[in-house]
C-alpha cells in the first residue's frame, strides 16, 4: 500500500495538537521568536515562500509545531506554496531553518499570505547558530 500523495490542493495539518510550549531549541540551534506575529482568519492557510533579499543559493528548512513540512529546498524569487491547516486551541508556530545559507549569509526569507483579503508580508533570518520562528494567530 503506498502513502496517499499529496496534492495541490492539500492543507498539511499538524501531527501534535495542542501545542503548549515553544521549544527552545531544534535541531541544535537556539530558537528565536519573532515580535511579530501573523494573524489569519481561518484556520486554513496558504503561504508563499521567497529569498528575500539576494538570490544567493539559500537551502532551508521549514518546521510547523514540531513537524518538518519542506526539507533542505533552495529558495529563489520564484514561490515555494504550501498550506497548513492550523491546530484550533494551543500555539501554532512556523520555524526557519538554514541547511545551507548560500553566497551571502544569513538566510533571509519572505513569507506571504492574506488575511482579511489583504497580502500580508513577513521576512524570517536565520544562520547556523539561531532559528527564528513564528507565531501564528487565529483572530
Amino acid at each position: 500500500i503506498y502513502p496517499s500523495l499529496i496534492t495541490k490542493d492539500t492543507y498539511v495539518g499538524s501531527s501534535k495538537s495542542p501545542i503548549t510550549t515553544i521549544p527552545p531549541i531544534i535541531r541544535k540551534r537556539n530558537v528565536v521568536i519573532k515580535e511579530q506575529k501573523a494573524k489569519f482568519d481561518s484556520l486554513n492557510v496558504e503561504f508563499y515562500v521567497i529569498d528575500n533579499k539576494i538570490i544567493d543559493n539559500d537551502r532551508i528548512s521549514l518546521n510547523y509545531n514540531g513537524d518538518w513540512i519542506i526539507e533542505n529546498v533552495k529558495i529563489t524569487d520564484k514561490p515555494v506554496r504550501f498550506r497548513l491547516k492550523l491546530n484550533e486551541s494551543g500555539k501554532n508556530y512556523l520555524l526557519l531553518y538554514t541547511d545551507d545559507m548560500g553566497r551571502n549569509p544569513p538566510t533571509t526569507i519572505g513569507i506571504s499570505y492574506y488575511y482579511k483579503n489583504k497580502k500580508q508580508l513577513i521576512t524570517l533570518t536565520s544562520n547556523q547558530g539561531e532559528n527564528q520562528l513564528l507565531e501564528l494567530s487565529v483572530e
